[in-house]
């Protein structure tokens, strides 16, 4: 399995909601119409075969990206992308410091509580930058058990201080 470049690291690609939450798993996407135009754009990790299911793709999230047109529908939808950026905020804002310490507070309780995810949360907490709202709003956003619909408005959110609240 060869999916490196020639620097050596994995390429980037789209993640992109389907519009159908029905839609059966492993079918190929071929219109633009079957999913939402803003995705996100990930980083492969680390890739790892798995006997007769293909492979398994370790994925970072490295920001948002919107859909600008098609490059092709066979064999599989491929499209091209514009990477986008959060609106300007201030960082040294009250309103997105309180929800910062807000949410930061939070997590630590869940740290508390919660032995299940205790280790998951806990690198979590240290590899965070919390000078950086918009990771820790996406970040933590990840970890809820929120419905599609609701996800789908957080990625397409690309103000800072909404996001976090």
């Amino acid at each position: 399995l060869k999916l490196k470049n020639e620097s050596g690291s994995y390429p980037h690609i789209g993640l992109f909601l389907t519009k159908d939450r029905q839609m059966e798993e492993g079918k190929l996407i071929q219109n633009l119409d079957e999913i939402h135009e803003i995705g996100c754009l990930g980083q492969i990790v680390h890739v790892q075969g798995v006997q007769q299911l293909g492979m398994q793709l370790l994925v970072a999230g490295a920001g948002r990206v919107l859909v600008t047109g098609v490059v092709r529908n066979e064999p599989f939808l491929t499209v091209s992308v514009e990477r986008l950026n959060d609106k300007p905020f201030d960082p040294t804002d009250k309103i997105i410091k309180a929800w910062m310490l807000e949410v930061m507070s939070t997590l630590k309780s869940i740290v508390k509580l919660e032995h299940l995810f205790k280790e998951q949360l806990q690198t979590i907490l240290n590899q965070v930058d919390v000078s950086n709202p918009g990771l820790l709003a996406d970040i933590t956003t990840s970890m809820t058990t929120a419905d599609r619909s609701s996800l789908q408005k957080v990625l397409e959110c690309l103000d800072v201080q909404e996001r976090l609240s």
